[in-house]
C-alpha cells in the first residue's frame, strides 16, 4: 500500500484567471445605484410619466377635435419644452445616466431634445390632423 494522495490539497490556480463576474461576463456591468429620490423621480419623469402624458393629451386632441390651436396645445408644447429642460437638468446637476446606464453627455441632451421634439411634432400633426378629417 504505498502510493497515498494528498487530498486535501487544491489545485494551483492563478489569481489573474480567477472566476470572477468582470471575466466570465466582460461586457457585463452593474447597474449604478441611484442615491437620490429627487433622481430617480427626474428620470422616471423624462423616461415615462412625461411621454405618457404628451401620448394621453395627443389621444384627447384626437378625440375631442374643435379648435386648431387650444389650451391643450399649449400644455402639449409646454410639457415638451419641461421634458427637454428636465433632462438637462438630470445630466448637469444630476449625473445623468442613459438608459443603458452609461453616464450621459450633452450630446445625448442634444439628441434626446432633437428626438422628442421630431416624434412630438408628428404625434402632434396626427392628432391635429385625424381630428380635422374626423370631423
Amino acid at each position: 500500500m504505498g502510493i497515498t494522495q494528498n487530498r486535501t490539497r487544491s489545485p494551483k490556480t492563478d489569481s489573474s484567471q480567477a472566476l470572477s463576474p468582470e471575466t466570465v461576463f466582460p461586457r457585463a456591468q452593474q447597474a449604478p445605484q441611484i442615491t437620490s429620490l429627487s433622481g430617480c423621480l427626474v428620470r422616471l419623469c423624462w423616461m415615462a410619466f412625461g411621454n405618457a402624458a404628451l401620448y394621453l393629451m395627443a389621444a384627447h386632441m384626437f378625440l375631442s377635435g374643435g379648435a386648431v390651436f387650444s389650451a391643450l396645445d399649449l400644455a402639449f408644447w409646454g410639457t415638451v419644452v419641461l421634458l427637454i429642460a428636465i433632462r438637462y437638468w438630470d445630466i448637469r446637476k444630476l449625473n445623468g445616466l442613459t438608459a443603458g446606464y452609461e453616464p450621459a453627455t450633452m450630446a445625448h441632451w442634444g439628441r434626446y431634445a432633437v428626438g422628442l421634439t421630431v416624434v412630438s411634432f408628428v404625434l402632434w400633426a396626427l392628432a391635429r390632423g385625424a381630428a380635422y378629417l374626423g370631423t
